[in-house]
């Protein structure tokens, strides 16, 4: 775009050779520098994707008043046990890859914010249906169906079943292939069977199976509302191994006129998703950046003001990003240890008390479980604690009752004091003792019982 100069900072140098020239090949525009070399602040515009916000806070650019373009690529950040939930209350303009995708993290209520949605694109040319050898050329495709089903392996087996009763012949794609190799596989096939999850962000592979000149056969999902239309340009069937055969047999007895309109609406759509389109909405968001950049910060001032009380909302600036900075980790106590010392009792007999509320779940294991990252944030751990919250107001502020829970084992791990530190230096622990004999046998009595 005019006016801009594209630049990708990576967080350190590749690890070979071959990564290097993938980088390369990946990232073919403006400069490409590890993190040592250049900072985003030198930067106009910061375009961040799912955990890039991590960067952020750990090089203290949260404070900095750079617009945010915030890629947002699936459905999953407007799910409260994901950690890139507690990312949304981030000041950012929103990039979604598709009106689904906008729609569902709007209906949080949390974004900070305008989310545009912006497509995806595929750089395949739609199948020519006008030259006159088209429809001889798409007959003496030599594989008859594909079953691409990476994605659902178990659903994939359970359709290549049922079309083998049917004696229907085809192959069942279960694992990645590269690009190349996917779309050469394509570009031989007749019928593409395409298997998304149910909440994908932007189901690319059905776009390409049509820009290949496939007849589509796939579900409905979250990630092809946009543009999967049953009848027009695919075949939508229900996420069944039965229906899915069903539908592909139905395929095979259509009429020419009738396949032919199926792809026509297929190279149509594929047209409308051409990567010139997808750019030039691009350029209209970064031409009119600094207006919603500005449409953010009101937002995030209106939201503040409804959350909090008169006094917090009379604090907040048009400096936006020291909310961000400002955040309260939730949790205000943690019973830590030991094993058959009472805790159970006391966490039962904290839970009566009317302003404090205990995790329902006793034992979270959040900070020694095998997934826990030392980079994860405050607002990380937070995310992932709200589920175990969710009969009470997940809030830290004054006034609002004081949550806490109980994973005793905490105890015995070295590392986890400092872990627990970090989330919240505040936080009160609770550390319950005994005779460590009558322990250890209570403990052993309990471990033999049949």
């Amino acid at each position: 775009m005019p006016g801009f100069a594209a630049r990708v900072a990576f967080t350190g140098g590749p690890l070979n050779e071959v990564l290097e020239r993938e980088r390369r090949c990946l990232w073919p525009v403006g400069d490409i520098d590890g993190v040592a070399g250049w900072t985003p602040t030198s930067g106009d515009v910061l375009f961040v994707a799912g955990t890039d916000w991590r960067y952020l806070s750990a090089m203290a650019l949260d404070g900095t008043n750079h617009p945010r373009m915030n890629l947002v690529q699936h459905v999953r950040h407007a799910d409260p046990n994901t950690e890139l939930w507690s990312y949304l209350p981030r000041r950012a303009i929103r990039i979604c890859v598709s009106a689904e995708v906008a729609d569902a993290i709007a209906a949080t209520g949390r974004p900070r914010g305008p989310s545009v949605a912006i497509p995806n694109a595929t750089d395949l040319p739609p199948w020519d249906w006008g030259d006159p050898t088209a429809r001889s050329a798409w007959a003496a495709r030599p594989r008859r169906i594909v079953v691409v089903g990476y994605k659902r392996p178990e659903l994939a087996m359970a359709v290549s079943e049922r079309l083998t009763r049917r004696s229907i012949a085809h192959e069942a794609v279960l694992g990645f292939r590269h690009r190349s190799a996917f779309l050469g596989m394509l570009a031989e096939t007749q019928v593409a069977v395409c298997l998304p999850n149910r909440t994908e962000g932007f189901y690319l592979p059905a776009l390409e199976a049509m820009a290949s000149g496939c007849v589509v056969v796939t579900l409905d999902a979250v990630g092809n509302h946009g543009f999967c239309r049953d009848g027009k340009n695919c075949i939508l069937a229900r996420p069944d191994g039965e229906s899915l055969a069903r539908a592909v047999a139905h395929t095979l007895l259509l009429s020419d006129a009738a396949r032919d309109s199926l792809l026509a609406g297929a190279a149509e759509t594929v047209a409308a998703h051409a990567p010139q389109v997808e750019r030039s909405r691009f350029h209209a968001v970064l031409g009119d950046v600094d207006h919603l950049w500005a449409e953010a910060q009101r937002s995030v001032v209106a939201i503040a003001a409804a959350e909090s009380d008169d006094k917090i909302a009379a604090d907040v600036s048009e400096e936006a990003p020291a909310l961000e900075a400002s955040y309260r980790p939730r949790l205000a106590f943690m019973i830590v240890g030991a094993q058959k010392c009472g805790t159970t009792a006391l966490a039962q007999v904290l839970a009566e008390h009317p302003e404090i509320r205990m995790s329902p779940k006793k034992e979270v294991h959040l900070f020694d479980a095998q997934e826990y990252s030392r980079d994860w944030t405050p607002a990380d751990i937070d995310a992932r604690y709200r589920p175990y919250f969710a009969h009470c107001n997940f809030t830290g502020r004054a006034g609002k009752p004081i949550l806490g829970e109980a994973t005793p084992v905490y105890m015995f791990f070295l590392d986890i004091p400092v872990e627990l530190r970090c989330y919240n230096p505040d936080l009160r622990l609770i550390v319950l003792l005994r005779d460590p004999v009558e322990r250890a046998i209570s403990h052993c009595k309990r471990s033999l019982v049949p």
